[in-house]
């Protein structure tokens, strides 16, 4: 395993030559956050074992304490992988032997692929079995319950991977499984509290059935032997009706050998059902409604006296095990919407006192809460907050500029409840990725950033919304010096009601003309506003309003109360500005508007569709003669993304379209230094088996494409882009490296000029995951010019074919699934595809 990171380093660099990728890096705070989850009894009286996650080590890693009965850390340790995120959602622990399990999955960085995770660990913590399932394109694959059993196995319930339904699973206290049960119901959400075992082995479960999208629910319950035969199953009812109850959480209650349900129809109409062995229902009791505490799968817990306990996350209440009479509750928020704590884990300690696990954010950033609560009222008798302090530093909308060998990438990030959201600008060597200083822009209120632009004298000009309390809403305009970060002046607009869309082009003076959406007085209702309406002005070098307009659609013959977006703003040849976008949630926008005074001299809506489809204009270049080319993005999977060609009168010339996949929300399009047009297209597909990718276009004026440069084969999806002096690309989007929203800056070699033989051969065959675990599947991906029989074959690093297959590929595309069951040297295959008149190859690398 020790030469395992040199071999990644080697197949990226191969990989980075290939895809002409000259560097990717990460930029951001790594976030500081804990949170439990749940909390369980330990063996010595006074002292409980707490699970939960903890994102203080640059990435999410299973968090275990041991804890006394203040609150107080006596063990921790952590569990995770430091290639992935850890996600938890199920803690339980067994008093018979001590053994404990942990239920999650972890993602790896920067991907989609998620792997069910199970962690076994005895009475001292140490880990005795880790359990790792195969990989998925599916946010929600995971291990999402489990039961600690008696002779120190557990049950647990997984995700499938393509269907999202539930299989039930047991395993021994080896971690091995012992079988498995595939169910096929519908996707709702699930109890981590999904199970209940009896002294003899057998076991109570729950299963949801349902949809989300339909008034049509059902919560069964079955009794089972511990080799899973069924004994019996029935449904738990609502009182009010059938086809309304939501399967919840359950508890074994030990005093009669009972099982207790919670099942609910809405947030606020919720019941307790205790049911016996012999399938015969004992009482059923509505809980109390608890406005404030809106959690709609409570944590059950009883203690040594019988009583059966119900957390939310900012309430409590406790019944009578043998009627479900209520005993006591309490709203521990007392009503207030700004409570700092969210309560999700409960368990009875000696003497009848309750502990409490879940999340405060009562500092800067989030840490693991621990009360104490009054068995009998519900008072609090200790609390600690359990973590590390540190930033919220979530660092979104990545936007990027490039000037004098530097890129210069601006971004929001949210820095707690002191500060709140604040501007950042990074400005980082173009040469190597490297950061050169990092800035921070802002107020007591919060801002959000919008454009950067450079400006005709070598500054930059920063654009961000700005909401400061006690104050209207405004822009915010800041000339920066791009040596130094320092602010040169600031210029504060008001915007009432400022919605979206920020967007400016630099002037030759020196200032800059900016497009954005507000609200405007409305003309007939004195004293009103209408939103979402465009304007515009124009700053001065030194940041004063040279005008000020409202652009009123000259195609409607009144106020237009559409929802009107400004992607874009470009300088043209003769000196105006291009402002393109969204008309009416439906319709591209193309407005030309004259600089010197601000009149719109030109409006057309393009492709209209069907309203909210979304067909908005993203890029815009102009061509030699004064021509308009622009791209249009698609909302719809079934359309193609369209390039228009303009007159400089708005007459239509030309349209082009090109589909990749469903949907290519990030593409761009760009000018390169040379003179030729280039295509930054990105795109997804809805079936998230089958990739997306990030590639360059370089085309003609008239869209003929003459190479395309494979940049990723899997969605990288860039924010915003431009071009540097060389010829390459620096683009920039979000990013999860680490535990906290981050972005990611691309740049690319060069651009071609001329045609490539990449362009069929690699997009013809994908394969993922890659690199690939060991007996996991491997997701072969076929299009293209492949046709009729065609042979899959894997060969180790010196051609030796290791297995071989053939597949009858009959449409555009086949998904194959595979998986390599030889060895390989240094965990390197190679997967060749080939039919009659082609053959292409690719890399892999096996972990």
């Amino acid at each position: 395993m020790k030469q395992l990171p040199a071999l990644i380093c080697i197949f990226l660099f191969q990989f980075s030559l290939l895809a002409q990728v000259d560097y990717l890096k990460t930029y951001g705070i790594p976030n500081r956050n804990e949170d439990l989850i749940a909390i369980h009894p330990a063996a010595e009286p006074g002292q409980f074992w707490a699970a939960g996650l903890t994102r203080s080590l640059g990435q999410d890693d299973l968090l275990l304490l041991k804890l006394d009965s203040t609150g107080q850390v006596l063990w921790a340790d952590t569990l995770g992988s430091p290639l992935h995120n850890e996600n938890i959602f199920a803690f339980d622990r067994d008093p018979a032997t001590g053994a404990m399990w942990i239920a999650g999955n972890r993602t790896l960085f920067g991907d989609r692929l998620q792997e069910p995770v199970l962690i076994r660990l005895d009475g001292s913590g140490a880990v005795t079995a880790e359990i790792f399932e195969a990989g998925s394109y599916n946010s929600d694959y995971g291990m999402y319950s489990v039961k600690a059993l008696a002779d120190g196995g557990a049950l647990a319930y997984q995700t499938d991977p393509r269907t999202r339904t539930p299989s039930l699973r047991r395993y021994d206290a080896a971690g091995t499984k012992l079988w498995t049960e595939q169910f096929f119901d519908a996707n709702v959400s699930r109890p981590n509290q999904s199970f209940a075992e009896l002294p003899d082995g057998r076991f109570f479960t729950i299963r949801p059935y349902g949809s989300f999208s339909g008034n049509n629910y059902r919560a069964e319950v079955s009794l089972r032997s511990a080799s899973n035969n069924i004994i019996w199953e029935t449904d738990i009812q609502s009182p009010t009706g059938t086809n309304i109850t939501r399967a919840g959480s359950i508890l074994y209650d030990p005093t009669d050998s009972t099982l207790v349900v919670f099942h609910w129809e809405n947030q606020n109409k919720r019941f307790l059902t205790k049911i016996g062995t012999d399938m015969q229902v004992r009482w059923q009791v509505e809980t109390q409604p608890l406005q404030s505490s809106l959690y709609q799968h409570p944590w059950l817990f009883t203690g040594s006296d019988g009583g059966i306990g119900m957390l939310y996350e900012k309430g409590i209440e406790l019944h009578n095990p043998e009627t479900g009479a209520l005993v006591q509750f309490s709203d521990l928020s007392f009503g207030s919407p700004n409570w700092d704590k969210a309560l999700r884990g409960a368990a009875f300690s000696t003497g009848g006192a309750i502990a409490v696990v879940g999340t405060t954010t009562a500092t800067a950033s989030s840490d693991g809460y621990y009360g104490l609560l009054h068995g009998a009222d519900f008072t609090l008798l200790e609390e600690n907050s359990i973590g590390t302090d540190g930033l919220r530093d979530d660092d979104v909308n990545p936007i990027v500029a490039a000037t004098d060998g530097h890129v210069f990438l601006m971004s929001v990030a949210d820095l707690g409840p002191a500060k709140g959201w604040d501007i950042v600008l990074r400005k980082i060597e173009a040469v190597s990725g490297e950061e050169v200083w990092t800035k921070n822009y802002g107020s007591p209120g919060t801002e959000r950033n919008q454009d950067i632009l450079v400006l005709a004298d070598g500054n930059l000009l920063l654009m961000a919304g700005q909401d400061n309390p006690g104050d209207t809403t405004r822009m915010l305009f800041l000339k920066i010096n791009p040596d130094n970060g320092d602010v040169i002046w600031e210029s504060l607009q008001p915007n009432w009601h400022a919605q979206y869309t920020i967007r400016g082009a630099a002037t030759p003076d020196g200032g800059a003309v900016i497009v954005f959406q507000g609200s405007i007085p409305h003309p007939d209702a004195p004293g009103g506003f209408a939103s979402w309406q465009l304007q515009g002005l124009r700053l001065s070098p030194m940041g004063e309003v040279v005008w000020r307009k409202w652009f009123e659609p000259t195609w409607s013959p009144g106020l237009d109360a559409g929802n009107s977006y400004i992607e874009q703003v470009v300088a043209l040849q003769d000196g105006s500005m291009l402002a393109i976008g969204l008309e009416d949630e439906y319709a591209g926008l193309v407005l030309r508007i004259d600089a010197e005074n601000g009149n719109v001299t030109l409006a057309v809506t393009l492709d209209p569709v069907t309203s909210s489809n979304d067909r908005r204009f993203t890029g815009a270049v102009e061509a030699p003669n004064g021509d308009l080319l622009l791209l249009n993005r698609n909302h719809l999977s079934a359309d193609s993304l369209w390039l228009y060609r303009l007159s400089p009168v708005g007459s239509t010339l030309l349209r082009k379209g090109f589909k990749f996949g469903d949907f290519h929300r990030e593409s761009s399009l760009h000018r390169a230094p040379d003179g030729g047009l280039l295509l930054v297209l990105s795109f997804s597909n809805s079936n998230w088996l089958i990739p997306g990718g990030l590639r360059v276009l370089r085309l003609t004026d008239d869209f003929e494409v003459l190479s395309e440069t494979i940049l990723y084969d899997d969605v990288l999806g860039p924010n915003d882009a431009t071009m540097l002096p060389d010829g390459s690309l620096a683009m920039t989007g979000f990013i999860r490296p680490t535990n906290s929203d981050d972005m990611f800056l691309v740049k690319t070699l060069p651009v071609p000029a001329v045609s490539t033989q990449e362009r069929w051969g690699n997009s013809s065959l994908r394969v993922f995951p890659n690199p690939v675990a060991a007996g996991q599947a491997l997701q072969i991906f076929l299009e293209n010019e492949f046709r009729g029989k065609v042979q899959i074959e894997f060969l180790g690093p010196d051609g030796r074919v290791l297995q071989a297959f053939f597949e009858e590929k009959t449409g555009s595309q086949l998904l194959i699934s595979k998986t390599l069951t030889s060895s390989v040297a240094n965990n390197l295959f190679i997967v060749r595809v080939s039919d009659a008149d082609n053959s292409v190859a690719r890399l892999v690398l096996k972990l």
